[in-house]
């Protein structure tokens, strides 16, 4: 929770006293426990009863440079549990008896990382069977293959680029995909055949690298956070837009699309909805082969995603384009624009809206148009009587009334429960 309190399920508190909240928690599973960082405290642990508590046998520079993000490595029948703070990689005792994960201070393996930028490291993840650990402008791999640890070390990776945070850091069925901290964003995999992250951007073929910096609060990076979606194979980044405090929109890409066109935007305008994920994300298998995503609300309520109803919780949410700003061929002289005449067709019932900008002015007053071609809803049909859309124009016209060079439209529907 917010507070610093974890549950276990809905109802059974399992912190007896309050956790950090300075930051992201980190969780990760190993020796049929939970291990737990919150960047402020002793990494915790919760035995699946009781209250969490600190670690066994932490190492005293735990106290002092706390640790923000735990991670379970496997190297062949090897597996240790991984901890990092700003000063470095720490490693616990093999895995053999109950406990070794909790033990970082006998025969301590530590291995300092000293980062170009001089921030330390900020995210680790398993690549294949190598720990990669990240800085904001630089990667490092761990070598441990040797069997004395004595001849294992930390070396930099062959590619220029890090990741913002841990959370920016996204896992993928054949891939990484990571947001560095000036916003773009890259293929881990790629990166390592152009050995610059720039060359491996996701966002520059289709142009969202420019929408992230007029539109994206880098300052609030942060708070960012990343995931895969496996029911719409893709990554999800929600970010907090200029003028914002946490996330309320998502940046959305489809791994399997070329990335010129891979890029969505989702979000709602008009209210809350899922895209306003504060601070965490889950996915879910709720029934067999089928997945759910769910995001943490700012205001405490959790949201599923992609569901079926064309509503957020009963509101209705934004849908349209926007045109050009068309100068009619002359760019110099003022029009009269007296009047918009609309020619369109209808294929689902709903009210469209108009929106006009003269000269980058917008028209105070919008309009609406009724869309009802006719038909019935489908599922309530009868063959060969009722008839299931039509093709008829529809026309409308209102006044505009005003001069101006250069004159752009905007079309959307924002009303619940519309087609």
């Amino acid at each position: 929770l917010a507070n610093g309190d974890i549950y276990a399920g809905e109802t059974t508190k399992i912190t007896g006293a309050a956790m950090g909240t300075l930051y992201p928690m980190s969780f990760e599973y190993g020796e049929d426990k939970v291990f737990i960082a919150d960047g402020v405290n002793t990494p915790r642990v919760w035995t699946g009863s009781g209250n969490v508590a600190p670690i066994a046998t932490p190492t005293a520079d735990f106290t002092t440079n706390p640790v923000f993000q735990v991670k379970l490595h496997k190297v062949g029948q090897s597996e240790r549990m991984c901890a990092i703070n700003r000063r470095g990689l720490y490693m616990s005792k093999a895995s053999i008896l109950p406990g070794d994960m909790e033990d970082f201070n006998t025969s301590p393996i530590f291995f300092p990382i000293t980062t170009e930028d001089g921030y330390g490291p900020v995210a680790m993840d398993e690549i294949g069977d190598q720990l990669i650990i990240f800085g904001r402008k630089k990667a490092y791999r761990l070598n441990d293959q040797a069997l004395n640890t004595d001849e294992w070390y930390v070396y930099p990776a062959q590619w220029n680029g890090g990741v913002a945070a841990w959370r920016l850091l996204v896992k993928t069925p054949n891939d990484w995909i990571a947001m560095s901290d000036d916003g773009d964003i890259y293929s881990v995999s790629a990166v390592e055949s152009y050995g610059d992250y720039k060359l491996a951007s996701l966002t520059r073929a289709s142009w969202m690298w420019d929408w992230i910096r007029e539109h994206v609060d880098l300052s609030k990076i942060g708070a960012f956070h990343g995931c895969y979606d496996p029911s719409i194979r893709a990554v999800r980044y929600f970010v907090a837009l200029r003028g914002q405090t946490y996330p309320t929109t998502c940046l959305l890409y489809y791994i399997e699309r070329e990335p010129a066109e891979a890029w969505m935007i989702e979000d709602n305008q008009e209210a809350a909805s899922g895209y306003n994920a504060r601070s965490c994300h889950v996915s879910l298998a709720p029934a067999t082969g089928t997945y759910e995503m769910l995001t943490g609300g700012h205001d405490g309520h959790i949201w599923r995603l992609n569901q079926a109803s064309r509503n957020d919780d009963g509101a209705g949410y934004y849908g349209g384009f926007r045109t050009p700003p068309d100068s009619f061929g002359d760019y110099r002289t003022a029009k009269h624009y007296n009047q918009c005449h609309l020619t369109t067709q209808a294929f689902a019932a709903h009210t469209l809206h108009v929106r006009m900008w003269i000269d980058g002015n917008m028209v105070p007053k919008a309009y609406g148009v009724e869309l009802d071609g006719g038909g019935v809803p489908l599922g309530k049909f009868k063959l060969d009587i009722d008839k299931l859309g039509t093709r008829a124009a529809l026309e409308a016209s209102f006044k505009i009334g005003r001069r101006g060079r250069r004159l752009q439209y905007e079309f959307y529907t924002s009303g619940p429960n519309e087609d």
